[in-house]
């Protein structure tokens, strides 16, 4: 008998991952900087879609401490520092300097965010849980995996509903 795809929601481990949060103001309502995830958020949020996507796909973050941000593009994007410069200190309101080395060292945002995916992927497939529904399920692959919600631990202790930590969905050509 086939049943195409079936879900199975499983109540796994907590396993951290960075959230796009709001980022941070200070009394007079500047932006505090702590990442190029918050640079590239904000630029986001405030419809700089083109300075938000360069940022994240094409500035490899050699260093950034307040004030002073080290990228090395990857692309040819000649304006990408300068633009990248006025976004800050129009938010700030404060000096920056943006350096562009020529460095092979560090990574874009977007590549930090699929490598922490990548990650959080191998760790759950580590899982005994999991590990024992793969083998019961063979053919079996995990699509999708859905962060905690802010809820407590013991709220998500042996529960069995739509709201579950995460999905795995599995196919099987026969289930008994």
């Amino acid at each position: 008998m086939n049943y195409g795809a079936d879900i199975l929601s499983i109540n796994l481990p907590k396993i951290e991952i960075r959230e796009n949060k709001k980022v941070r103001q200070d009394s007079q309502g500047n932006y505090i900087f702590t990442s190029i995830a918050d640079v590239s958020n904000l630029a986001y949020e405030q419809k700089e879609i083109k300075l938000s996507t360069d940022i994240a796909n094409y500035a490899k973050v050699v260093s950034f401490t307040r004030g002073c941000i080290e990228i090395s593009p990857c692309r040819n994007l000649p304006n990408l520092a300068a633009d990248l410069l006025k976004f800050i200190q129009k938010n700030t309101k404060e000096n920056w300097v943006v350096r562009v080395v020529n460095s092979d060292n560090g990574k874009t945002y977007n590549a930090e965010k699929k490598e922490e995916q990548l990650n959080i992927w191998a760790t759950t497939r580590e899982l005994p849980i999991v590990k024992s529904v793969m083998s019961k399920f063979q053919g079996s692959f995990i699509t999708y995996i859905r962060p905690h919600d802010n809820e407590t631990e013991e709220e998500n202790e042996n529960t069995y509903d739509e709201n579950l930590v995460n999905d795995l969905i599995l196919e099987e050509d026969d289930l008994d």
